[in-house]
């Protein structure tokens, strides 16, 4: 995630970011039920209602050892979605844990994520982006019953600013101060919910992220996760030893990604008791992702060319910089990987790298990341191919210009 706080924001870079918000809740994919936007609730309330194999497993994503790693997927996941609108929009945080008052009071605002609520209608939004007729709460993910209007308090620039000092103080204490992963988790986990709590409203449930200010909340979250993790690289940053619920250990696949694991499924209940499985979207048997997946937000990528584009492969030439075709990636790559293009036998280059958790080559972890590579071409018949591999995973990419893709499993590169 692009890491730049919401008060710095240009009017620009606000504008794009509340209309690919307003997009994406005006948009529905064929065959899904809900909007873009209220699917990404509508997740949020189900991780909290899993059953598996019939048995309710509970919360994976809260007063859990995944709280962070879940929330972190759940973000990129997000911002990925803004993007597909916008490519220029990127998320931001709100930085109430510095105690600065101005990072709240330049966000809450009619040409941003909109105003503290009306003290005359309820604390209803009743001015900027996110009115009703933009921004209409889906009934059946109105956990708190407060209806089709966005609801915040009315005093959160008031009477209640004085309160985050608080909250910053609480959070500054866990990221600098716990050094352990026992205690840094709940010594953060705690201020974020007061965060919750203080605007109040829709961000009070399960199905907080109706509001749109849950992003940058969060994204701030993530951020101190991030500042933790600096402090203690030399550890893997996370306790595999407090187990909790299925889907918090290190490898555990984490619900909605677990490559549709049949086994855990979503139990009824949503405002109006509609069965919320059948509400949520569908992803990919291919799209797992652990803990360990994101455990590292900052990769390490040799600067060679150019950073591969989301789930494409760019093939540039090494000398001019221009691009000679482009391919489509199916899943996930290996994290660690080497990758070799050969024309006739001809190795072209050959690139490995390590992140900063310092795991080995034959660690057998997959996640998404963003690689980049060096190029040249034939000049005799412009025929050009490409290798991505590991231990149990190879994508290989033939042909000119275009190419074809194929995903073998268990053909490890020697």
């Amino acid at each position: 995630m692009n890491q730049k706080n919401a008060k710095d924001l240009t009017n620009d870079e606000k504008q794009r970011f509340c209309n690919a918000l307003l997009t994406l809740k005006q948009q529905t994919e064929p065959g899904h039920v809900l909007n873009r936007y209220d699917e990404f609730v509508a997740i949020h309330l189900g991780v909290t209602r899993r059953t598996r194999n019939g048995v309710f497993i509970g919360d994976g994503a809260h007063f859990v050892p995944g709280f962070l790693s879940w929330h972190r997927e759940y973000l990129n996941r997000f911002e990925k979605a803004l993007q597909s609108v916008d490519p220029l929009v990127f998320l931001p945080y709100w930085d109430w844990s510095s105690g600065d008052s101005d990072n709240t009071t330049a966000i809450f605002t009619d040409d941003f994520i909109g105003p503290p609520g009306d003290s005359q209608n309820g604390g209803r939004i009743t001015s900027g982006y996110f009115v009703e007729s933009n921004w209409s709460i889906h009934p059946e993910l109105d956990g708190g019953n407060h209806g089709n209007t966005l609801v915040r308090d009315s005093a959160l620039l008031t009477t209640k600013l004085s309160q985050l000092g608080n909250f910053a103080d609480d959070a500054q204490d866990a990221v600098y101060g716990d050094n352990d992963f026992d205690s840094f988790l709940p010594g953060l986990e705690s201020p974020h919910g007061d965060i919750h709590m203080w605007v109040s409203g829709h961000m009070t449930s399960m199905s907080s992220p109706n509001d749109p200010v849950f992003f940058l909340h969060h994204a701030n979250v993530d951020r101190l996760w991030s500042k933790w993790q600096e402090l203690h690289s030399g550890t893997e940053n996370y306790n595999p030893n407090n187990l909790g619920t299925y889907g918090s250990r290190l490898d555990d696949p984490m619900w909605p990604w677990d490559g549709s694991d049949n086994t855990v499924t979503i139990r009824e209940g949503t405002a109006t008791n509609v069965p919320l499985q059948n509400l949520l979207p569908t992803f990919s048997d291919y799209d797992v992702v652990t803990p360990r997946h994101v455990l590292d937000n900052h990769f390490t990528i040799p600067s060679i060319v150019k950073q591969f584009l989301e789930n494409q492969i760019e093939i540039r030439n090494q000398t001019t910089g221009d691009l000679l075709t482009r391919y489509k990636i199916i899943g996930s790559i290996p994290d660690k990987f080497a990758s070799s293009m050969g024309i006739n036998d001809q190795i072209l280059t050959t690139i490995g790298y390590e992140d900063r958790l310092g795991r080995s080559e034959s660690d057998n972890d997959f996640v998404d990341v963003i690689l980049e590579i060096s190029h040249t071409v034939n000049q005799v018949n412009s025929l050009r191919g490409v290798q991505l591999g590991g231990d149990d995973i190879q994508i290989s990419v033939n042909g000119t210009n275009s190419g074809n893709l194929a995903k073998t499993q268990d053909i490890p590169i020697p």
